[in-house]
């Protein structure tokens, strides 16, 4: 009978230590990040598969985007609004590697020459080069209000 009391104790014990267990169900994020990431890799065949630290370099940056597309997401849905962000090509470059990549055309020209200098850390500052941009006859001011207001604008993730 000592036996079996024993036993039951130890059934006892053994099952409440696995209650205490708190199930996990919902994958880790950064685990969910770095299977989008080799995904990402993959699709868009990324030249950083075999160096390990550029490859950690830039899934630290995709983690900060994925960051930034679900905040604007959820602003959106908030918002009533129908657009909808999500990972492209460029999901791990940093803001200033995008301008400086993807907009070095549409930035000032450089005194100087054009060196790579300054010109790659003016971020968002893009002026238009054309005269055509500040004439009357394209931004009539007799037609300012046919234009609606502008709705208010998502909060700015850095």
């Amino acid at each position: 009978m000592t036996e079996v009391i024993e036993m039951l104790m130890i059934i006892l014990i053994v099952t409440l230590c696995f209650l205490m267990i708190p199930f996990n169900t919902k994958p880790s994020a950064v685990i969910e990040s770095r299977r989008k990431f080799d995904v990402f890799v993959r699709l868009y065949d990324k030249p950083y598969r075999g160096d390990a630290r550029e490859y950690a370099y830039r899934f630290q940056i995709f983690r900060t985007s994925l960051s930034k597309i679900r905040a604007l997401n959820e602003w959106a849905r908030e918002a009533n609004d129908t657009a909808i962000y999500g990972i492209t090509q460029y999901a791990d470059l940093t803001d200033r590697e995008f301008v400086a990549r993807q907009l070095a055309d549409l930035l000032p020209d450089e005194p100087g020459g054009g060196a790579v200098g300054p010109r790659a850390y003016q971020k968002y500052v893009i002026e238009s080069r054309s005269a055509e941009m500040k004439n009357d006859i394209i931004f009539s001011r007799a037609r300012r209000d046919a234009l609606p207001a502008v709705r208010n604008l998502p909060p700015r993730v850095d």
